[in-house]
């Protein structure tokens, strides 16, 4: 039998249905610290996941299911329930009792009059069959069944798959070193970390290193050949006179005119000559430096400035505080003002969140059916902003 997934969904009443959903944003940290086996740790689990469910114990070596009943009738008569005068009771509150696995490998024998659903195993184990639990899995009593005359128990595998080209899951990020070596196919490279391999990157030209005064440049900018030309022809230079033609007085063009070019005259070469040194040489204009000191929730508001592109004043104006219709800043709320959920000018942390769900959790019911919401006394019931986990 194939492994089931299901999905899981935080909603929220509106006070008309529960169509507003919350969905929880994963971060790196969550995934990078599983078990030695890809288990997630039971920790992680907010107490609103696991319901009204307890925790009787830890498996650490090799158990019988009957023996777990044993253990599980126990704690239960510890802590009163009445299992020779009030059966019912006593049956009803073993559901959703379960033991925590603590080894790297454990085998569950089941006994007689038991059942354990495990579809990584090939669905239903019979009496007298086996099951290979890991370190984080969780064994779960679930109920008697009076039909079969045996009791059942249910396997919680909470294995986190490596991801794949097809298939989604977890996965590492490469080290700079891995991915200069681009042999890895197992791990994700960030966007900074492809930037810099492909910044890092040139192929090969087979160019020999030196000094070139002519190169071929392809379309991306590699220089492809290179030489060093000594003649005009060679640098594909037309509009210039090769040596031979100018004698040692360079007398082989006429003199420039208006109209034709040619050698400088002596006469330009005088009034050249007689133009001063710095001859419209501009000045800028001095400037004097300009402060302004900006508080921490300080910022320029105006800046002055003249016909030379000077600033010469300056204004500074206080960041404005964030609400529902304007940005600005937010101040962090404490514990204590989250867990009050009063205050609509202060922003909560993510540990904040993840610490209102493991007071409030129990208080949230959980099903795969929505609450009715079609009449005034179901939506009283369910008042805008109640919580809802929706396992679906």
């Amino acid at each position: 039998m194939a492994a089931q997934y299901y999905n899981v969904e935080i909603r929220v009443s509106n006070g008309l249905n529960y169509d507003d959903v919350i969905r929880p944003k994963t971060i790196t940290q969550n995934i990078t610290d599983l078990l030695d086996n890809n288990k997630i740790k039971l920790s992680w689990l907010p107490i609103a996941a696991l319901g009204n469910h307890s925790s009787v114990g830890t498996i650490v070596a090799a158990k019988n299911t009957s023996d777990l009943l044993l253990t599980l009738d126990t704690w239960l008569t510890n802590i009163g329930y009445d299992k020779q005068n009030h059966e019912d009771d006593f049956r009803l509150a073993r559901s959703g009792k379960y033991f925590s696995v603590f080894a790297e490998s454990i085998i569950i024998t089941c006994g007689d009059d038991h059942r354990i659903y495990y579809s990584e195993q090939g669905g239903i184990i019979e009496p007298s069959g086996t099951v290979t639990l890991e370190n984080g899995d969780r064994l779960e009593y679930s109920h008697y069944n009076d039909g079969i005359g045996c009791h059942v128990w249910g396997i919680v595998n909470n294995t986190y798959a490596d991801a794949t080209a097809t298939e989604k899951g977890v996965v590492k990020l490469a080290v700079e070193s891995e991915i200069k070596a681009g042999t890895d196919t197992t791990k994700a490279v960030t966007p900074a970390g492809a930037k810099k391999a492909a910044s890092e990157h040139h192929p090969n030209s087979n160019v020999a290193a030196g000094t070139y005064k002519s190169v071929t440049v392809d379309s991306r900018g590699h220089v492809t050949a290179g030489s060093n030309p000594t003649t005009l022809a060679g640098y594909g230079i037309t509009d210039a006179a090769p040596a031979s033609h100018v004698t040692s007085r360079g007398n082989a063009h006429s003199d420039a005119t208006p109209s034709e070019s040619g050698f400088m005259s002596s006469a330009d070469k005088n009034k050249l000559d007689g133009i001063a040194s710095g001859a419209n040489n501009y000045t800028h204009p001095t400037y004097t430096q300009k402060s302004l000191d900006l508080g921490t929730n300080e910022t320029i508001d105006a800046l002055t400035v003249d016909g030379t592109g000077h600033v010469t004043a300056a204004t500074k104006q206080t960041i404005r505080a964030g609400t529902e219709n304007l940005d600005g800043l937010l101040q962090l709320a404490t514990e204590a003002e989250a867990k009050q959920g009063m205050l609509q000018l202060k922003a909560i942390s993510p540990l904040r969140v993840r610490n209102l769900l493991s007071v409030f959790g129990p208080m949230i019911p959980m099903g795969n059916i929505l609450p009715d919401m079609t009449t005034e006394e179901n939506r009283a019931l369910n008042p805008a902003g109640k919580l809802f986990l929706y396992t679906g």
